[in-house]
């Protein structure tokens, strides 16, 4: 017992050290191992019969280390909050054990990989299921280093969407690979919107130039697209652009007949890229702007800017309230209110990281001796290669679109900025109007004529509800019954509501024993009985009869086409008489 008192006090400042560091518990990864220790802890707890909540002992290490550890303090909340939420949901996770072990108890030969399956699916720890398996009279063996096994398999795990796909084929990648770095003109100026630039190389319909103000797509940001114009007037579009290292191979609508050495004239879809700016900067706004309000556990999982709209991934342990979308949008706003400026800067890694932090890789770790911050004025900075707008002012405005759990411990975040805020509303509007028009009224009474209409509707069904049950009641009346093998056999007449006719067959077979409720429909009929019968045999001569369909048990649909009401009654009579003893 004392060695499981130290175990419990050894997990709970380990929780304590993982959640302080920002860790998030979930399916996977690193995660996936902090949920491991506090589901192991709570296992220990339970066979110790302790009745103290989790929370409570990791508040008392926090408490007892706060001077050795300064981040305990500063992320109290996020951890106590963190180690409830888990509680509560091992909690219910318990409640399955009975259910999940009945199923693999008819399973039989349970092996490893099903305790590992159960384990990953609903988080029922195998001696758990072994105990219960126990009382069916079944004993399994579990091995001493299944967590270990469990563990191993999470150690990494993509983010669902996260999956890079090469845009670029490997003939082309050893093509541009011959050449010295392009020189960027995108980070020189990144409202440079033409240049003119000299031909290196031609492969297909892929172009590399000396220089260029296409960027190649990065960081979440897609490529620009825009012409190519030579001197003689020919043109060719631009469609995407990408990288291979430091050269920008830029990907044209055609084959390209141009000539090394070659002048040519670039132009970017300036309206396109500057969405693409526009929603870059607000990205970097939102994740601050999450950290501040979530705590420093938010680190980025994933991104994608396009001219449309952006989205964020971050790391957080559960769904954002309502409250804390809207605090989320206005922190944002704000900033793009304040009229922050906006800075790229180029710094030596080491100096970066002694200055800043490894906060500033939210992207993913940047392997050179000098990389590329951007900097928000008193907000946020962060390694970056994409392109920004020069001020916050400049993004315009940010709407949160759309919130969602993408997975265990990640959020998805989907935002629109700049003028795709207004095309926003513009849909918004549109659907207003047309919900308006489909009420017959304007769209400033739209939310009083809906709340009408809906008490309207209400009064309706409940109006419905009592003709119905009168209806059902006077069907019931109508029932023929009659007994056929000893069997009671009951025929509903014509009915034009299915629910009722469900609803009947239901009632009718749960009354009694030795019972057949059958309903003639126009395309198909309907047979159930009561659980002491089996309606298998019936339904396998029905079809030797010309039906089709089946079913098992105490239910079955059949279509008996080209046979009078009449004919149907009688060939069911013949095969109660036949297949039903």
């Amino acid at each position: 017992r004392a060695a499981r008192v130290f175990q419990v006090l050894d997990h709970t400042k380990t929780i304590t050290l993982m959640l302080a560091d920002g860790l998030v518990p979930s399916n996977s990864g690193e995660g996936y191992l902090g949920r491991l220790l506090i589901r192991r802890a709570l296992r220990v707890m339970k066979i110790l019969g302790s009745d103290i909540r989790l929370k409570d002992l990791v508040l008392e290490q926090i408490e007892f280390w706060k001077e050795d550890f300064p981040q305990f303090l500063k992320n109290k909340d996020y951890i106590l909050d963190v180690v409830e939420y888990e509680q509560e949901k091992y909690e219910e996770t318990l409640q399955k054990v009975p259910s999940v072990a009945s199923a693999l108890a008819k399973k039989g030969n349970i092996t490893i990989e099903d305790l590992i399956k159960t384990y990953d699916t609903n988080g029922i720890p195998p001696d758990l299921i072994a105990e219960e398996l126990k009382k069916k009279g079944i004993d399994i063996s579990v091995p001493f280093n299944f967590y270990a096994l469990v563990a191993r398999r999470h150690q990494s795990a993509p983010i669902k969407g996260e999956k890079e796909k090469a845009k670029l084929t490997p003939d082309v990648v050893e093509f541009a690979k011959k050449f010295e770095p392009t020189d960027k003109l995108y980070y020189k100026d990144q409202y440079m919107r033409s240049f003119n630039g000299k031909v290196l190389g031609v492969y297909k319909n892929f172009l590399i130039l000396d220089k260029t103000t296409f960027y190649p797509e990065g960081g979440g940001q897609l490529g620009d697209s825009g012409i190519i114009k030579t001197k003689s007037g020919e043109e060719y579009h631009v469609i995407d652009t990408q990288k291979v290292s430091d050269v920008v191979v830029h990907v044209l609508d055609k084959e390209a007949k141009l000539n090394v050495g070659e002048e040519v004239y670039g132009e970017i879809d300036w309206q396109r890229r500057y969405r693409l700016m526009r929603h870059h900067t607000a990205t970097h706004v939102i994740l601050a702007a999450a950290k501040k309000l979530l705590g420093e556990h938010v680190w980025q999982a994933g991104a994608e800017k396009t001219p449309e709209k952006a989205r964020l991934d971050i790391t957080h342990y559960k769904m954002l309230t309502p409250e804390e979308i809207k605090k989320l949008e206005d922190m944002a706003n704000y900033v793009i209110n304040d009229r922050r400026p906006v800075t790229a800067i180029e710094m030596d890694r080491m100096k970066a990281e002694m200055t800043f932090g490894v906060s500033i890789y939210e992207g993913g770790v940047v392997n050179k001796p000098t990389i590329r911050l951007l900097e928000i004025k008193d907000w946020d900075v962060e390694s970056c290669g994409g392109t920004h707008v020069s001020n916050t002012s400049e993004i315009g405005a940010i709407k949160i679109i759309n919130v969602e759990k993408i997975q265990d411990g990640v959020i998805r975040l989907e935002y629109v900025a700049g003028d795709m805020v207004s095309n926003y509303a513009r849909g918004i509007e549109d659907k207003i109007n047309k919900v308006s028009e489909d009420l017959e009224t304007s769209p400033e009474q739209v939310e009083i004529r809906l709340k009408r209409t809906l008490e309207e509707m209400k009064e309706i069904k409940e109006t419905l509800s009592m003709y119905r049950n009168w209806y059902s009641s006077y069907v019931e009346s109508k029932v023929i019954e009659e007994k056929v093998n000893g069997i009671n056999l009951k025929i509903l007449p014509e009915i034009i509501d299915e629910d009722i006719v469900k609803d009947l067959l239901r009632k009718l077979t749960s009354q009694g024993s030795k019972t057949i409720a059958v309903f003639i429909g126009k395309k198909t009929v309907d047979i159930a009985s009561s659980k002491d019968l089996k309606l298998d045999e019936l339904a396998s001569f029905l079809r030797n009869k010309g039906g089709k369909g089946g079913g098992k048990g105490t239910y079955v649909s059949m279509m008996l086409e080209g046979k009078s009401r009449e004919e149907i009654i009688n060939d069911i009579k013949e095969g109660i008489e036949r297949s039903i003893h």
